[in-house]
């Protein structure tokens, strides 16, 4: 009997255990963690609230929602404001995530108080943010490159640039949708790992670029004319140095370098790109423009400037003012000639769109070559700068630059460097109050272009850090559009060029500086101040906008002017605008001696028809200022 007890006991014992080991199995073959208590976790894949046994993600699978509750978190740049294109890229992916979520799915930065970050979190990590797993995709990728990787219990959503960037969180959205399942009324969605393990190219220019090492957060910009700027963030001296030999011998050949204050620019070229690339001292940063490789993209050495002198270095200021047909003064536009020690010229502007303005500008070309032309071949812009497609500056190119040509006048090139269509939507939308319309823009960029067709004129986009020789003129670029990026331009002012021009008189070897600003705004004006403190000193400035509004930001203009500290002011208005701007704030500080000690000298363009002459290098007093007065 005892022996009989035993074995009924030995079965039931064996029972239990056999089902007890099926179930373990059972749980193993799915997933389960093999906790037995019997508790109810909605974190654990395999039971659900209300603890029965479910189906759990198998372990080759990452799981975004389960039963419509959201189990991961999107992670964007802290750094970066709602309306930047990669945040706008992480939104994206939240809102494909909430269209499967029964609720919010939430969206965070990657800041935290002590800099570190919880491995054990899984989260959607969109653009470069400052996360160990985001660094490590990094590190294989070029900046062309996008990716779409996991990483432990993160899924990193990767492209340095914008268009590469919007690449992966396409593929990623793609997936997202594809692998929902629903059940009841809730879905499940969990992506296979196989889907996030891709990489590829996207743009093959920035995927030519060798990476900078030891940088951190990195911003594509569309620079326009068919240049892309990467903005490197937490950069050193030492690491400029560093990526400057890597391009070395990386297949770039060094062409130009040179050092303006705490900003340091090298100009590398192959085959295939040319780059500028400079370390900005004030924000700690690189920026690298990249271009398609051309001739015009290398513009020239010290050693090329190879030139004979057949005559003496001028300045001329046209006078633009005029009454439109509805009775209303026109106070500004900007037309400057420089005349050259070798018989060229270099024009800044030309003037509204105007046949009176035109004609002023080439009759005054042909009077100031008149002494020498039949013996250099005629009359030769060897530069002309647009400073910026407002029509009272580019005027001439709008539709009257037929007459150039007509007169026997060669325009070599016109350097520029315009908002690219990207940049110029962005602006619009964003700041629409701030633009004359959302067209003219466009045409006046446009009429550029085919007018420098029509002319035979190379065009030259310029970039900062540049160096023109060109005759007796060191030409230096202080600012171009690409300065302020990625911040949105508010207003097309914000693109004007900022040129420093050095003049020196051959026989005596005497040197004076002319400070170009266009239209420049006072957040132009603002960064140059912390760009170049006193490398903005000059002898001779040109008032921004005419005296004008600095468009909310007078300071700016003012801090500039502080450090320019000019003896001579050419004022490119007319006499009535002149007038009404003189004692503001952001004017004073340059004609006033108080704040400017230097102080001797303002020219003013005055009415169509006044035209101004200064001999260059200036010495106070010499120059000549004939006014019309409006009858």
């Amino acid at each position: 009997m005892k022996n009989e007890t035993a074995k009924i006991r030995f079965r039931f014992l064996s029972c239990i255990l056999l089902i007890l080991a099926a179930s373990l199995l059972a749980c193993a073959l799915a997933g389960c963690s093999g906790d037995m208590s019997g508790k109810t976790d909605e974190t654990d894949p395999c039971t659900s609230a209300a603890g029965e046994v479910t189906t759990a993600a198998p372990e080759n699978e990452f799981p975004l929602i389960r039963n419509g509750e959201s189990l991961v978190r999107v992670i964007r740049i802290d750094s970066h404001s709602s309306d930047a294109s990669d945040v706008k890229t992480a939104m994206k992916i939240r809102a494909e995530l909430e269209k499967y979520a029964s609720s919010k799915v939430v969206i965070t930065t990657d800041w935290t108080k002590d800099g570190t970050h919880d491995a054990a979190v899984p989260e959607i990590l969109v653009g470069n943010v400052s996360y160990a797993e985001t660094a490590e995709v990094a590190s294989a990728l070029h900046y062309g490159d996008w990716a779409l990787k996991r990483v432990g219990n993160k899924i990193v959503v990767l492209g340095f640039s914008q268009k590469s960037l919007d690449k992966a969180a396409q593929i990623l959205i793609s997936a997202i949708g594809a692998s929902a399942e629903k059940t009841g009324d809730v879905y499940s969605v969990a992506l296979p790992f196989g889907e996030l393990d891709q990489t590829g190219t996207y743009d093959a220019s920035l995927s030519a670029i060798p990476v900078c090492e030891g940088t951190g957060e990195v911003t594509y910009y569309d620079a326009g004319d068919g240049c892309d700027e990467l903005i490197l963030g937490g950069a050193t001296r030492e690491i400029y140095d560093a990526y400057i030999e890597k391009l070395k011998t990386s297949g770039f050949t060094e062409y130009t370098s040179h050092t303006m204050a705490d900003n340091f620019f090298t100009t590398c070229y192959s085959d295939s790109y040319t780059l500028n690339v400079g370390y900005y001292g004030y924000e700690s940063g690189i920026r690298i423009i990249i271009e398609p490789f051309s001739d015009k993209t290398l513009i020239g050495l010290e050693s090329d400037n190879k030139y004979e002198v057949v005559t003496t270095s001028t300045l001329t200021m046209l006078g633009l003012a005029f009454e439109d047909t509805s009775g209303t003064i026109k106070n500004n536009g900007l037309a400057i000639i420089f005349r050259l020690t070798d018989g060229r010229f270099i024009v800044v502007d030309g003037g509204f769109n105007r046949a009176s303005h035109s004609t002023l500008v080439v009759n005054t070309l042909k009077d100031l070559a008149s002494e020498y032309a039949s013996k250099t071949g005629g009359v030769k812009v060897a530069a002309w700068i647009i400073t910026h497609p407002h029509t009272d500056h580019n005027g001439i190119f709008m539709k009257n630059y037929p007459m150039l040509s007509s007169n026997g006048i060669k325009v070599e090139k016109i350097i520029l460097n315009f908002m690219s269509e990207t940049e110029l939507n962005s602006s619009y939308s964003t700041y629409a109050a701030n633009f004359s319309d959302t067209q003219s823009e466009r045409r006046a960029q446009q009429n550029t272009y085919t007018a420098a067709k029509a002319l035979g004129a190379e065009i030259v986009v310029a970039h900062v850090g540049q160096v023109f020789h060109i005759a007796n003129v060191k030409m230096e670029m202080l600012y171009t559009l690409e300065s302020i990026a990625p911040s949105t331009i508010h207003a097309l002012n914000t693109c004007s060029l900022v040129t420093k021009m050095t003049f020196t008189d051959e026989k005596t070897g005497r040197t004076g500086t002319y400070m170009s600003t266009g239209d420049a705004t006072g957040v132009a004006l603002q960064l140059c101040t912390k760009m170049y403190g006193d490398y903005l000193k000059s002898d001779m400035a040109q008032v921004a906008h005419h005296g004008g509004s600095s468009w909310g930001n007078d300071a700016g203009t003012a801090s500039a002017y502080r450090e320019m500290l000019p003896a001579v002011v050419v004022w490119p208005a007319g006499t009535a605008g002149y007038e009404n701007t003189k004692t503001a704030t952001r004017n004073a500080v340059l004609i006033n001696t108080g704040t400017n000690p230097n102080f001797k000298e303002v020219f003013v363009a005055g009415w169509e028809g006044s035209v101004t002459t200064l001999p260059l290098p200036y010495t106070v007093g010499t120059g000549k200022q004939v006014l019309t007065i409006k009858s």
